[in-house]
């Protein structure tokens, strides 16, 4: 689901994986959309990363996993990594997201500039981005908690305890991903990913990947609690509401501040 942290575990899984090797750093640093996402492009795309010299590849989700082929990847442990965020945080992130990327024709009715209108449109009839019709980011969790829990070859990441434990957090990544690396290299990650780095990095990238950079720019800022400058007290029940009523019996307890 887009706002939850997938940019920021994804550049942060890079380094884990080519950021010790200087070439394979340069040329793993602009793949991005549309042949990173299993959701953009062509199949075509799956050859086009075949053919790229790297000795391990990893690709990028949002989508619910109703739609991710889940059954062909576990026959080949596959490792699976589940980037989590309290939900009203991330709703306010993607406030920011569909208010400030030109969306046009239908789609321009889901991005009202007010928070109000936003909010009441996303509690009756959210934009369906990355989930199916008349679900929510709260479903979208549920989707994948089945082939989270007790899976050896997944690992559930939350973006808020990666903000206030960030190097323990990406030690705990790089040892999910079977890589070993120094102090010394977990916290040139660590710096490397940080908030203003990363915004340094995007802006000086080749890369083409605009919805990428639009995210980066409008939604990054590695904070906790944002969402307080903007809920009522109503809107704040009712997605404690939701969050009872869905995520009861998954023993998820989200961090809001």
């Amino acid at each position: 689901m887009p706002i939850q942290g997938t940019t920021w575990t994804r550049e942060i899984i890079r380094q884990i994986l080519y950021g010790r090797d200087e070439k394979l750093d340069k040329l793993t640093k602009d793949i991005t959309l549309p042949h990173l996402y299993l959701e953009t492009c062509t199949p075509s795309k799956f050859n086009v990363m075949h053919n790229i010299p790297i000795p391990r590849r990893y690709f990028v989700t949002h989508l619910p996993a109703e739609l991710v082929n889940l059954e062909k990847y576990e026959k080949r442990n596959i490792k699976i990594v589940y980037t989590l965020r309290n939900p009203k945080d991330r709703l306010v992130s993607f406030f920011h997201f569909v208010k400030g990327f030109p969306w046009q024709g239908e789609l321009a009715r889901f991005s009202p500039d007010d928070w109000n209108d936003y909010f009441e449109r996303q509690m009756k009839d959210p934009l369906p981005l990355a989930i199916r019709k008349g679900e929510s980011y709260l479903d979208h969790i549920l989707s994948w908690l089945p082939h989270i829990k007790n899976n050896k070859n997944a690992i559930l990441i939350v973006y808020e305890e990666m903000i206030k434990n960030p190097f323990e957090k990406t030690k705990e990544l790089s040892e999910f991903l079977g890589v070993e690396l120094s102090d010394d290299e977990i916290y040139e990650i660590v710096k490397n990913c940080s908030i203003d780095n990363m915004k340094k990095s995007d802006m000086e990238s080749k890369s083409e990947d605009g919805m990428n950079r639009h995210a980066t720019k409008q939604c990054f800022t590695g904070t906790i609690g944002k969402w307080k400058n903007y809920f009522t007290a109503e809107q704040s029940d009712e997605i404690d509401r939701q969050v009872e009523e869905k995520m009861k019996e998954t023993g998820i307890e989200f961090i809001y501040e």
